[in-house]
């Protein structure tokens, strides 16, 4: 998670829709593996957080599914190396193996 890729993902999403956010996915009551099987993400390893913490950070989630579980983690408007700083070190968890890969997928 370093802040280039946050960047280039928040301004993306600013281009395509007029609002800075990050997509991540939330499938409610379901564990992290099943999350990581929902979202079908090749990437390598994935970051934790939840909703509450997200929220209690200041930031805001909402649905925006399609692909089922898809959703936007909400940003201000520009975001700051502040925000940037407090996704990293406090609403996500380090990383770890993505699930989705150790099912077989991708």
């Amino acid at each position: 998670m370093n802040v280039r890729d946050l960047e280039v993902g928040a301004y993306t999403h600013y281009d395509m829709t007029g609002d800075y956010a990050l997509s991540v996915f939330c499938v409610p009551g379901s564990t992290v593996e099943e999350t990581a099987i929902v979202a079908e993400r090749p990437n390598a390893q994935i970051r934790v957080s939840t909703v509450g913490r997200i929220r209690g950070a200041g930031y805001e989630v909402t649905l925006s599914e399609p692909p089922p579980g898809h959703s936007d983690l909400h940003l201000p408007s520009p975001p700051s190396d502040a925000d940037w700083d407090t996704l990293r070190a406090h609403v996500f968890d380090p990383p770890i193996p993505n699930p989705y890969l150790a099912q077989g997928g991708a």
